[in-house]
């Protein structure tokens, strides 16, 4: 895991008794492979194109039906907790691809009315059952630990 950079370590001035607060900027975690997509299009549910069709392709060559699933974005309140899921999207491509991509965080400034439409905590249980979920909730511990 890349060791989050300085400018992006926002937790201490976030992290409260009542968790990350937030003042109302969202930030998405991504790869940079995605960025000009992103800029022309937007942040997309299930927006990974070229991931999706890897793992179509590969699902078919052993005769499997794969079914895509539909993804919300992903947001959270700090560029430390972002920067983690853009190292974790990173990786992912660079198994498939393997590019020459970086992590980056996009700040996301949403009208009011969208605003009030975030769900910061959908999808919270699968974070304690994938494999996945268990390595961020491991990350979350330690900048919780770097805080005391």
């Amino acid at each position: 895991m890349n060791q989050t950079p300085q400018h992006l370590q926002d937790a201490k001035e976030l992290l409260s008794t009542n968790g990350f607060t937030t003042n109302g900027v969202w930030y998405h975690g991504t790869s940079s492979a995605l960025l000009p997509s992103i800029q022309e299009q937007g942040l997309n549910r299930s927006g990974d194109i070229a991931l999706n069709q890897a793992a179509k392709n590969t699902m078919s060559t052993i005769g499997n039906h794969y079914t895509e699933s539909v993804e919300p974005v992903f947001l959270t309140q700090s560029k430390e907790l972002a920067y983690y899921w853009a190292s974790q999207t990173v990786h992912k491509r660079y198994v498939r691809f393997e590019g020459d991509e970086e992590p980056i965080v996009i700040a996301v400034n949403l009208p009011p009315l969208q605003r009030e439409k975030v769900k910061p905590d959908v999808g919270a249980m699968s974070l304690l059952l994938m494999e996945s979920g268990e390595r961020f909730m491991a990350n979350l511990a330690k900048i919780y630990q770097k805080m005391v």
